[in-house]
């Protein structure tokens, strides 16, 4: 969900966050404690 949301923003987190209704900072949070950044920069390169 996450991911799709960061594709959809083309990358961007905030625009991802109000997609997924949390604040920026919570989601920059969950994506450090899943072990998401590696993916969010290849969804955020491939935009």
């Amino acid at each position: 969900m996450i991911l799709e949301a960061i594709e959809e923003s083309g990358g961007n987190i905030t625009e991802a966050a109000r997609l997924l209704q949390v604040h920026p900072n919570s989601l920059h949070r969950m994506i450090r404690n899943l072990g998401l950044k590696e993916a969010v920069r290849r969804v955020g390169a491939d935009s």
